[in-house]
């Protein structure tokens, strides 16, 4: 049987609504294929997700070490994707099938396929956004300047999670590249403008925190800002199985917790590369999402200029750390500068700060790239943070001195 990855278990404390529960004192996961109910002559196994909204009829996601085909022919199944590094593939099979999958002594789970709709110093002055001069002020008073290390993140690629990118955007100045389309096997040209906003906060020449990392494009939602999560697992298991050298991921979208899609950004994190993810813009707790109830990842809620949580952030003990996210100022895929509010510009200042400290810390791993964040935020600034929230704001003002 597979080995389990680390149970999300931190969430539990803030909703016990969530994935795990607790039983006498033991974590349990209400839906798991240690579950077994019998029909007819056959075991079957809980599939998770089965029930969500946008689930995809006879699609499937399977966490195995087993050979793929050998076992989606055992089950009357299609292999559709394998996924290596995150130890598993997708499959098309019907329900009972799926089912007797599931409580399969071989196989750590089932998860129904999902649709979702989608988180030497250099000063440069009078930044863009006002974002950028907060970051590196240890006081809310800004200096309408913005100082960082002079390497600025070279050396570092940054994964960016999304709707693609605007490769030939001036402010990527030619930086930017594809990765991986799992849309339409494209170049991860972006269509819907989410991805390349985001990015430009990550890394943009002008509005961004790390101004020469190199950005890849991984395309996992389409013009309408949809996807699946078999196409998100796609998506961050070649990012896992393609990573080098010092490396971070920004994933800006989340959604109802996702087993699968927790296990796949582990692997990530698990392949060396350092990943922030949004919060979520749901007012509640970060805890209930996926992939911020992943603890490997760092979770990004959002700040108003004034330092108060966004009234939109999610909140709660999966958060990691705030950032701005509030009329933040970026560019779209046209090239022209916009403001733009979500913890989906949060988590790019925090991948942007991550790259500034690979870039002069090379060798770090991504739990030393989390301490080093956490060790150095501000504390006693954000205001309003909600219950069980982190009292963190990042900061990178220790890059500089």
């Amino acid at each position: 049987m597979c080995a389990a990855r680390r149970s999300p278990l931190r969430h539990v404390i803030d909703d016990w609504r969530g994935a795990p529960a607790f039983v006498g004192g033991l974590a349990t996961v209400v839906a798991t294929t240690a579950l077994v109910v019998f029909g007819g002559s056959h075991a079957q196994g809980q599939v998770l997700a089965d029930d969500a909204p946008g689930a995809i009829k006879d699609r499937y996601i399977v966490k195995s070490d087993a050979d793929p085909s050998a076992l989606a022919e055992e089950y009357h199944g299609k292999v559709r994707r394998t996924f290596a590094a995150y130890g598993g593939f997708s499959v098309t099979m019907d329900e009972a099938d799926a089912r007797e999958m599931a409580a399969d002594p071989e196989v750590e789970y089932v998860n129904q396929v999902t649709t979702t709709t989608g988180l030497g110093d250099s000063v440069q002055s009078r930044p863009p956004s006002w974002s950028l001069d907060r970051i590196d002020q240890r006081t809310p008073a800004r200096d309408g300047s913005f100082r960082y290390p002079d390497s600025a993140g070279r050396g570092v690629t940054a994964y960016v999670i999304d709707s693609g990118l605007k490769l030939d955007l001036r402010e990527f100045s030619g930086r930017a590249t594809t990765g991986i389309d799992v849309i339409d096997g494209g170049k991860a040209l972006d269509r819907n403008g989410h991805g390349t906003s985001v990015a430009v906060t990550l890394g943009g020449q002008n509005f961004g925190v790390a101004k020469n990392v190199k950005l890849v494009a991984v395309r996992v939602l389409d013009e309408d800002w949809r996807g699946t999560n078999e196409g998100i697992v796609e998506g961050l298991n070649w990012i896992a199985e393609h990573a080098k050298g010092p490396s971070v991921a920004n994933m800006s979208h989340s959604r109802a917790y996702d087993r699968a899609i927790n296990d796949a950004v582990g692997a990530v994190v698990d392949a060396g590369v350092t990943t922030a993810v949004s919060a979520g813009n749901n007012s509640y707790n970060a805890c209930r999402k996926s992939p911020p109830s992943e603890p490997s990842v760092i979770v990004a809620g959002a700040t108003r200029r004034d330092d108060r949580k966004a009234s939109f952030s999610n909140f709660g003990s999966c958060v990691d750390i705030f950032a701005p996210g509030v009329a933040v100022g970026t560019k779209n895929r046209l090239g022209q500068s916009i403001k733009s509010s979500g913890t989906s510009f949060a988590a790019p200042h925090v991948a942007g700060a991550a790259a500034l400290y690979l870039a002069e810390h090379p060798r770090a791993t991504p739990k030393q790239v989390r301490a080093a964040l956490m060790d150095h935020a501000l504390s006693k600034v954000v205001t309003d943070r909600g219950k069980y929230s982190p009292d963190r704001m990042l900061n990178i003002d220790f890059l500089t001195r």
